[in-house]
């Protein structure tokens, strides 16, 4: 599904873990609860790779 978003042109130099971590980490970043959301830092390592990717929880809607 996050490989429709790509931009065609850029399709073949892009794996699909460097679209879909962004994805995810936006998710994170727009949780119901603060506290479950990602510090700046803490999105900054799961960005890089070098910090734990947590799942998002349900919607609240």
């Amino acid at each position: 599904m996050s490989i429709e978003l790509l931009d065609p042109s850029v399709e073949d130099s892009i794996t699909l873990h460097e679209v879909v971590r962004p994805i995810h980490v936006g998710l994170l970043c727009v949780q119901q609860k603060p506290q479950d959301r990602p510090s700046m830092p803490a999105a900054v390592l799961i960005l890089s790779g070098e910090g734990a990717l947590p799942q998002p929880q349900k919607p609240g809607i």
